[in-house]
């Protein structure tokens, strides 16, 4: 429903955050079944079977889950190759892939924009000593003015 919706427009912002959401909902249903733990009073031995029928059961459903979500959301970034455009939705999915996936997908860097600063400007003062004159050189021919000598 939401892609029908969406693709009436074929915005690419709204393409893409419709992306966006569709994976983070996969995601979040995932984080809820992968964060199962035993209920409180279980005896050691009952919540190490516990978490033996967790791990067999019902975690490979909600890694199913995670992976369909991680998809769509490189997805997002392949659309936005395809179209050669960037935006908040864009950096908002390599921020949620990077928290799923380090080692696959890095932090983003930070654009370190240098600005100067008014207060490191040199201002230019005037010379407290006038140039010294240069000392006539002896050996040096001379030079006829321009136009010559009448």
């Amino acid at each position: 429903m939401v892609d029908r919706f969406v693709g009436t427009y074929g915005d690419f912002e709204y393409l893409a955050k419709a992306q966006f959401l569709k994976a983070k909902g996969l995601l979040y249903l995932a984080d809820l079944g992968l964060g199962l733990e035993p209920p409180d009073g279980f005896t050691e031995e009952q919540q190490w079977a516990y978490l033996d029928v967790l791990e067999e059961q019902v975690f490979p459903t909600y890694y199913a889950y995670e992976e369909q979500g991680v998809e769509r959301l490189v997805e997002v970034l392949d659309f936005a190759k395809r179209n050669r455009r960037y935006g908040p939705v864009v950096e908002q999915t390599q921020v949620e892939l990077n928290r799923r996936r380090p080692e696959e997908y890095p932090a983003l860097k930070k654009e370190l924009i240098a600005r100067p600063s008014t207060t490191d400007l040199v201002l230019p003062e005037p010379m407290t000593e006038p140039a010294p004159e240069p000392e006539p050189n002896s050996d040096a021919p001379e030079v006829e003015a321009l136009g010559g000598a009448s």
